[in-house]
This record gives C-alpha cells, structure tokens and sequence, in this order.
C-alpha cells in the first residue's frame, strides 16, 4: 500500500470544474507546485483533503465514480465538472468511514475555501441591496449565493433560499427557495429557520411557521442575544398584528432587553413619519411587557 492525500482543488480561472489528484508528500506543497506551472493562469486553491492508507487505490476509485457519472472533462485527466461540494461527499463516500460527515463539518475543508464564500456572501448581499457601490440587482447576488453555497456554505445555502422565497423577487421560486432553506435548516442555521417561518406565515401555513420558530428559540440558544433578536423582528411582527401566542412570547422573553433596543432604535429612526414611528411605538410597548 502506498499512504497519502487526495485532494480537491479549485481554480478561479476554471470556476465550474475541480481538480483531483493524489500525493504522497505534503499536500499543500503540491498545490503550490501546481500552482507555479506556466500553464496555469491563477494559483489553484485548496478546497479538501483526506489521507488513505493506499492513495493510489482512492484516487482510482474516485475518478472511476465521476468518470461514471459522466463528469470527467477529458479522459486521463485530472477534471471535473462538478461543485466542490460534489466532490468532497464523492471522495467521502469512498472513505473508510462509517459516516459521511457534512462539508462544513469536515476537518480539512481549507480555510481559504471558507473565506472565498464569506467574500462571496458579502459581495451578494452589497448587489441584493445596492450597497457598497454596486447597483441592487438580485440575478447577481443570486450568482454570487449560489457560488459560495457551491463551495459548501450552509449560510450561502439560506441567503439563496431567501431570495427564491421572496414573491417581489424576479426570480422568485418558492419550491426551489423553501427547499433550499429547509437544507440550511437542518444544517444549523439560524437564518433559515427564521426565513422559513416567514416563509410559512405569508403562505398562511401557521403550525409550520410556529415549528420554525419554536425551533429557531430552542435549538439557537448558543448564538449571540443580539442577532437572536434580529433573526425575530418578523416574528414579533406578526405577535403585534396577528395572534397572541403564550409558548412563542415565553420562548422570545430571554431576548426581550435586545429587542427593546431594536425597537427604540426603529423609533428613532421613524421619527419624521409619524405613522410608522406610532406603531412601533406601540409594538415597543407590547415587547416591554413581556
């Protein structure tokens, strides 16, 4: 047997294909190596590796499945046209593992590969909402979602689902976004959650909008207070105009400072239209009750 690495590279001059190869020394020397060929346009990154005791029986099987699959871009060579994220639960499924383990939990997703999808999130986000100089244009911030949920972004996953879910989008695909954000869901994401139980309210599905937020309020509790409370402004929303639920206003009541702030802050913001500045006033006194 022969130990070593198989890895799994990308390359932003080739962006809808990956590389996988095999090495028997340090992986990211290979990379570096390949990356210094004069053929090569722009450095190769590293997205995954995983070490077998017989590297060159792991490759051989992985190129076989792909090839089988009809995803190798040229036979005897090295590509394939598939997501990153393909490709990592590919190799898993091959691994001694009894368990396939998602991308996001994987040891040796690359640092690199997650701050390219964090880069690719926030461009999204400036082309969804015109900031950061860009013009607001959702088929660009939809590109620039699925990019970063390609390279196996659970968060990615939920801003895509979002925007599919959003019935003034001119994308809109409500099937294709829920379903979206039920896999962000059941990945841990807290920004799924609350999107889908918005989702449902406005879909007039209550007992599955009230799961999702009963959910988001007891399976979050570890993230931080205040983007608790954030992830919860529908919610209390719906609290003020709607129904008056006892389980969901016990669940919200740990966050009540950080949504008082919310609120007071939306009151001052408000302060030249006196509409909106009286119902959140009035929403900012239900909250303070509780």
């Amino acid at each position: 047997m022969n130990p070593g690495e198989v890895y799994i590279l990308i390359n932003p001059a080739m962006p809808d294909m990956v590389k996988i190869g095999k090495t028997t020394r340090n992986v990211n020397d290979r990379v570096r190596e390949l990356s210094a060929a004069t053929g090569v346009p722009q450095k190769f990154i590293l997205v995954y590796h995983r070490r077998f005791d017989d590297v060159d029986q792991a490759e051989a099987a992985i190129h076989a499945a792909l090839q089988a699959r009809g995803v190798r871009a040229s036979p005897n060579r090295e590509f394939f046209l598939i997501s990153p994220t393909d490709a990592i639960n590919q190799l898993l499924t091959i691994s001694t593992l009894d368990v396939t383990p998602s991308v996001e939990q994987a040891g040796n997703v690359s640092a690199d590969v997650r701050e390219m999808a964090a880069l690719l999130i926030d461009e999204g986000e400036d082309h969804l909402y015109g900031a950061g100089g860009k013009i607001a244009d959702p088929y660009k911030a939809a590109a620039c979602f699925e990019k970063a949920m390609n390279l196996g972004s659970a968060l990615a996953t939920a801003k895509l689902g979002a925007l599919y879910c959003d019935e003034d989008s001119p994308i809109a695909n409500r099937r294709k976004g829920e379903q979206l954000l039920l896999d962000a869901a059941n990945r841990g994401v807290p920004e799924a959650l609350s999107s889908l139980a918005n989702f449902y309210d406005y879909q007039e599905r209550s007992e599955d909008s009230k799961s999702m937020w009963v959910r988001l309020l007891t399976e979050c509790t570890n993230e931080p207070p205040r983007e608790m409370a954030s992830y919860c402004i529908p919610l209390v929303i719906r609290l003020y105009h709607e129904y008056r639920d006892p389980e969901l206003i016990d669940l919200l009541r740990p966050y009540r400072d950080q949504l008082v702030n919310l609120w007071e802050a939306f009151v001052h913001r408000s302060r030249n239209e006196p509409e909106k500045q009286s119902r959140f006033v009035n929403q900012l006194q239900m909250i303070s009750r509780w």
